[in-house]
């Protein structure tokens, strides 16, 4: 079962705060809340989605210039697996991002309403100015007041939490 919202088309994801993704259709049937929390340098959006490999960029020669198992074509996909890893239930991705707490979860979960964190967790800007530097205490009370912000009328809602890497150790320090 594919969800019924376009493949093709990506919301709009803020880089910090909440993002709502999905909304049952009625608001009564909504009977929890699932909540991403992406890593360190990670992306509300980028860390959850899924690009197709023949659409990320690949430079063949530094592929062949490459020494041991790479060159031998070791990690290599043959053509039936590359075609077989663009399908999901018989529907074909054509060359589509695939970010799936947008595009999937709302098909196996439609009375879960489905947000997304986002916060500064890059550890160098480079040339554009100054890294972040806010501790894990205030990330996880960024969140904390996000939620409760988010969820002002729903306060009683359960909600789950589905986080990666530093965003596991900021949900545990919402918790505890």
């Amino acid at each position: 079962m594919t969800s019924s919202l376009s493949l093709s088309l990506c919301p709009s994801v803020r880089r910090t705060g909440v993002t709502v993704l999905y909304e049952p259709p009625t608001g009564d049937d909504t009977v929890l809340d699932i909540l991403f929390v992406h890593g360190l340098q990670g992306h509300p959006r980028n860390t959850w989605t899924w690009t197709p490999s023949s659409k990320k960029a690949l430079n063949p020669t530094a592929l062949e210039s490459k020494p041991g198992k790479l060159k031998r074509g070791f990690w290599r996909k043959t053509k039936t697996e590359e075609e077989s890893s663009n399908t999901l239930d018989g529907d074909t991705f054509d060359q589509c991002d695939v970010y799936w707490p947008y595009h999937l979860l709302p098909a196996d979960c439609p009375n879960a309403r489905i947000l997304t964190w986002g916060y500064d967790s890059d550890i160098s800007k480079f040339f554009s100015g100054s890294a972040n530097k806010n501790n894990i205490f205030a990330h996880s009370r960024d969140l904390l007041e996000d939620i409760i912000w988010e969820r002002r009328n729903e306060s009683k809602r359960q909600i789950i939490f589905v986080a990666h890497s530093l965003g596991g150790i900021i949900v545990k320090d919402v918790i505890f």
